[in-house]
């Protein structure tokens, strides 16, 4: 008879970079406590306290599959804004996940950017832009994966909103009828 090499059905999981749960709550949580701070003050919310490093943490090994896309999707759909906020074009509910994305990359920088010396005063001075700041690709690389995660996560946020929108119009235009 073969010998066979056995394993457990939680270490297969370990493994295999499914066991998420934790982690898929944790994302969640995150999510939700900072969209209910949006939802309350959409005007003043700068996202600055967002923690995105145990965002980070949390979407260490996790797949793309396994985002918790449902439990996000029911955080926006369970948070609504005054109606004031929702009609202001400036405010609306999805500046959230630009907000957020803003100061993911702005992180982004902050963590993985190359320092740079101040230009000579006869140098052009050019304003800051994060997109083409130099960043070091050994170090962001470390991270690829978890990056990767967290961008999926934002354009989720944005697609449940406008998913959101779609609903809310459809509901008010079936009231009128």
């Amino acid at each position: 008879m073969v010998d066979e090499q056995k394993t457990t059905l939680n270490d297969v999981k370990n493994e295999w970079f499914l066991n998420y749960s934790s982690n898929s709550s944790n994302i969640a949580k995150i999510f939700k406590i900072e969209y209910k701070k949006y939802v309350k003050s959409p005007t003043s919310y700068d996202g600055e306290k967002f923690d995105f490093g145990t965002l980070l943490n949390n979407c260490k090994g996790m797949q793309p599959q396994l985002i918790p896309y449902s439990a996000l999707t029911e955080i926006i759909f369970k948070n609504d804004m005054t109606i004031q906020s929702i009609q202001d074009k400036e405010i609306g509910e999805s500046n959230f996940a630009v907000i957020i994305e803003n100061r993911f990359e702005q992180y982004l920088v902050k963590e993985y950017g190359i320092e740079q010396q101040p230009r000579s005063g006869n140098e052009e001075q050019v304003p800051f832009d994060a997109i083409e700041k130099e960043l070091y690709q050994d170090k962001i690389e470390e991270n690829k994966n978890e990056i990767i995660i967290s961008y999926k996560i934002f354009e989720h946020l944005k697609l449940a909103i406008s998913q959101k929108k779609v609903y809310t119009k459809n509901k008010q235009q079936k009231l009128k009828i």
